[in-house]
């Protein structure tokens, strides 16, 4: 299966990166990549990448209203995937917050996007609340393997916690991220990223990440396989 991953950036789906030993460059994953495998229980599975930011615009589909938030670049990723022959899509962003109605919306944007997209693949949303590194919290065990003292405690409820970005001692998930990091002796990078969603226990992270994750699973492994829109869309 050829999946198109659509993310903001390297942290989330890898990148080619330089092997000065091989003279040559390797496909280094993010934690997507992983995380879809496991979860969709599919070994067979070869992935693309295109950064959000890449969506700008898509030529010959005639003029139409933009769509509202993140369902105008779910729409363009489905048109692409569907035009360069991919087997599936998936569009992932963050809800950027712990509020349950915010990731209602974001989630409804991208499948409303695939929705009016009329592409006959399967279309897939991945809407981490409130960001990938809360999913990337849900399991000691996983943080325990990296090197993580069993001293030091995780979140109970990782994807409500939120504080401000920029303190570095507070309880944004990015932040409790690279404190843990520290204590574990590794780095808040795509590396630690990919090595946690190598070990993560998908049932412990499906009871802790309920609302996000639990769609996300549930659309990944029946395929989402959305319809063309009616006529009148």
């Amino acid at each position: 299966m050829r999946v198109l991953l659509c993310a903001e950036g390297v942290s989330d789906f890898g990148a080619r990166e330089f092997n000065s030993r091989r003279l040559d460059h390797d496909d280094r994953e993010g934690w997507l990549q992983p995380l879809i495998r496991r979860t969709a229980a599919l070994a067979d599975m070869e992935f693309a990448r295109r950064r959000r930011g890449e969506l700008l615009s898509l030529g010959g589909v005639g003029r139409r209203p933009r769509l509202p938030g993140h369902a105008e670049k779910a729409f363009i990723a489905a048109r692409i995937a569907a035009r360069e022959g991919f087997d599936a899509v998936m569009f992932m962003a963050d809800a950027d917050s712990p509020v349950p109605s915010v990731w209602r919306t974001k989630h409804a944007q991208i499948l409303d996007g695939f929705r009016k997209a009329g592409v006959r693949i399967a279309s897939l949303a991945c809407v981490p609340k409130s960001m990938a590194e809360s999913w990337l919290l849900a399991d000691g065990g996983a943080w325990h393997a990296l090197g993580l003292p069993d001293r030091v405690p995780l979140p109970r409820d990782p994807e409500n916690l939120w504080g401000p970005k920029r303190d570095p001692h507070g309880d944004h998930p990015k932040a409790l991220f690279a404190r843990l990091c520290t204590e574990a002796g590794c780095a808040p990078d795509r590396g630690t990223h990919n090595a946690l969603a190598e070990r993560i226990d998908l049932e412990v992270l499906a009871k802790a990440c309920a609302l996000s994750y639990g769609a996300f699973a549930a659309d990944l492994r029946r395929g989402l396989a959305v319809t063309p829109p009616a006529a009148n869309d």
